[in-house]
């Protein structure tokens, strides 16, 4: 039986901190700016893999 890895698609406010290697007030900013989408509320808060990615590389939703 092949043993399939699954990939999470949403971190965490930490999770997304040590993919990205940035602060959490970094993140928070950048969500405030509207620079970076987020999903949940309050402590539920998390981010799409696909989004940090974006995010990290420089691109905005509009390009």
């Amino acid at each position: 039986m092949e043993t399939t890895q699954i990939q999470r698609r949403y971190l965490s406010y930490a999770e997304s901190e040590d993919y990205t290697g940035l602060h959490r007030v970094t993140l928070w900013r950048a969500v405030r700016d509207g620079l970076l989408k987020k999903s949940g509320t309050g402590r539920a808060v998390k981010f799409r893999l696909e989004d940090l990615d974006r995010f990290m590389s420089g691109e905005t939703e509009e390009e």
